[in-house]
């Protein structure tokens, strides 16, 4: 897999921040102490087809996934996790990991070669990938079977 072939998206990419206006708002009180808020995240407006490498990968509404996982640290020098040249190959990614629905490695290199359709230059898209391959053993590790198949409700994939 060494680059991206035949991309082409089939609905639009609307995502909607989880942003509190209340003391107590609806997110917060659906997710009860995990204020989806604090821990950044968005939901997915509308459901999204993705097509590329032989790959067709749907998310449906109602997704959540906390855009590129790059820490605050390093914003200065690689660019915001919400930036959009990452988000829609964070979103993909975030997918993926959640659903396990292919290896983790496999995950990792699609991310990447996304990074690199997107505009991401070589020295940033690897830095993130490299970060990704470090960190994201830790999150794999942490699905539980309950959470895969509450992300298998959300996401789908198939070998087209």
């Amino acid at each position: 897999m060494n680059d991206i072939k035949n991309i082409s998206i089939e609905g639009q990419l609307i995502l909607k921040p989880l942003l509190c206006y209340e003391p107590i708002c609806v997110n917060c009180a659906v997710y009860e102490n995990n204020c989806l808020n604090d821990l950044h995240q968005m939901r997915v407006q509308k459901d999204i087809i993705f097509i590329f490498n032989g790959y067709k990968i749907t998310i449906l509404k109602g997704f959540l996934f906390d855009g590129a996982s790059i820490p605050q640290f390093f914003w200065s020098t690689t660019g915001s996790p919400f930036d959009f040249r990452f988000l829609i190959a964070a979103l993909i990614h975030d997918a993926l990991y959640a659903s396990e629905l292919l290896p983790r490695k496999e995950a990792d290199e699609i991310f990447l070669l996304l990074l690199k359709y997107y505009g991401v230059s070589y020295y940033n898209r690897n830095k993130i990938y490299l970060g990704v391959r470090i960190g994201g053993g830790n999150v794999w590790k942490t699905h539980t079977q309950e959470s895969i198949t509450e992300a298998r409700n959300f996401v789908k994939t198939e070998k087209s």
